[in-house]
């Protein structure tokens, strides 16, 4: 006999299958008794009497076996997909058997799994009398979140610049890198925008300007220009100084550079680095004459008196 849906059987009346012969009682007059009675449920193996009374109360039995089969599978459950952005891990799911009850699933694969994608365990559920059923179970794991958009901080130089490789965070990858095909490296006035890309390997990408930004705001150096000094005449040689991004830098003025009027003259010479720094520097060109004159006289001259007896001198300097 099999099981009903409640994982039970109950015996019906078997003494209606029963016959008996007897010596003296016709066969009609031969009662039938069953034990255990009609009506009760059994489970497993039972053994079944039937016992036979003639008319003036002689019995005899005989006995058979009544075994009840399990013949039901557990039911097939419908397992929900395990879902994971970066990893995901299946609980031994159950399901429910007309003669267990609860009933766990067992597998040989693996329950956690990290890479990408769809993976599929196959769960097995059998109850104690040996009835099995598969059902398989989706391991969904699927990185939809981007990295962590970093905020770059501007790099700045009077001079140059260059950028190191930022990084940031990702729920699955940890730290992330940026990438960038643009210049590290400038040395150009002004603002450089650098494109970093971050790529957390699941598909997501993420990209992250920086500002690279070189203003040169110091200015050349001031030189102390010596006094440029004449007598008769003096001229200035254009001087320079140094700067920090331009190096040498090389002075310009509109003044005159060469002078020779006596007195003190001041040259502004003009300082520019190209960066829009620019200082100016006085420069003094002195011209003092401070050399007495060198006199010749002329030679020893003898005159003699007049008549009067006297010499008058003439004008010598026209001969000096």
């Amino acid at each position: 006999e099999n099981f009903d849906a409640a994982c039970q059987f109950t015996l019906p009346d078997y003494t209606s299958g029963a016959s008996a012969t007897d010596n003296c009682s016709a066969p009609g007059a031969i009662t039938f008794t069953q034990s255990p009675t009609a009506g009760t449920v059994i489970t497993g193996n039972t053994v079944i009497t039937i016992t036979a009374e003639d008319e003036v109360g002689n019995t005899d039995t005989c006995t058979f076996n009544v075994t009840v089969n399990d013949t039901t599978n557990p039911a097939t459950p419908v397992l929900a997909d395990v879902t994971g952005q970066c990893t995901g891990t299946a609980a031994a799911p159950t399901t429910t058997d007309n003669c267990d009850g609860v009933i766990t699933g067992t597998t040989t694969d693996a329950t956690t799994y990290t890479a990408q994608g769809t993976h599929v365990i196959t769960w097995t559920f059998t109850d104690a009398n040996g009835n099995s059923i598969t059902a398989d179970q989706n391991v969904i794991i699927d990185d939809t979140i981007d990295p962590v958009t970093p905020a770059l901080a501007d790099v700045t130089g009077e001079c140059t610049a260059t950028a190191i490789a930022p990084t940031t965070t990702d729920n699955c990858a940890g730290t992330i890198t940026g990438t960038t095909t643009d210049a590290l490296t400038y040395t150009a006035q002004g603002t450089h925008v650098i494109t970093w890309t971050f790529n957390d390997g699941n598909g997501n990408v993420i990209t992250v300007n920086q500002n690279v930004i070189i203003d040169d705001i110091t200015d050349p150096v001031a030189p102390t220009l010596t006094d440029i000094t004449g007598e008769c005449t003096g001229t200035a040689v254009v001087p320079t100084t140094t700067d920090a991004c331009a190096g040498t830098v090389t002075g310009t003025t509109s003044d005159a550079t060469t002078y020779s009027t006596q007195g003190t003259h001041v040259i502004t010479w003009t300082f520019n680095d190209g960066n829009g720094n620019v200082i100016t520097v006085n420069q003094n060109v002195i011209i003092q004459d401070v050399t007495d004159p060198v006199v010749t006289c002329p030679s020893d001259v003898t005159e003699n008196f007049d008549a009067a007896c006297q010499f008058t001198l003439p004008d010598y300097t026209s001969g000096a």
